[in-house]
């Protein structure tokens, strides 16, 4: 099972991901979630996804392709250790924009928008 939390604020969208990003009914939500954001910046938090598979790797490829397309731009903040490794032996770490926010010496609250103004918080949808 897949559940998103979109949030908004001035500097872009972010949307938390938590469980998994694998072939199934979750996957088409996550990708219309993530398409249907008007934003530029788009940050995907994956600090709580614990398994991704070939289908999840597809759709990360395919919206970072639309992305770019329509010159926006999709980051990735904190993927776990598993989903990283799974980057790395795909190579797609070359590809994405991968942020972690130990290394820009933010904490993970502040890097999600929270405590910000302007912020609004949607709901985890299922």
């Amino acid at each position: 099972m897949l559940e998103l939390l979109i949030r908004h604020s001035d500097t872009g969208t972010t949307i938390c991901c938590k469980g998994r990003i694998v072939l199934g009914s979750h996957l088409d939500l996550f990708r219309g979630a993530t398409l249907s954001q008007t934003a530029s910046k788009v940050m995907l938090d994956l600090s709580r996804v614990h398994l991704v598979d070939a289908a999840g790797l597809g759709v990360l490829v395919d919206l970072h392709q639309r992305f770019l397309n329509t010159r926006r731009t999709i980051d990735l903040i904190d993927p776990t250790p598993f989903v990283g490794q799974v980057f790395r032996i795909t190579c797609l770490h070359t590809v994405f924009h991968i942020l972690r926010t130990r290394d820009i010496g933010l904490t993970q609250s502040n890097a999600l928008g929270v405590g910000v103004g302007a912020s609004k918080f949607v709901e985890w949808l299922e």
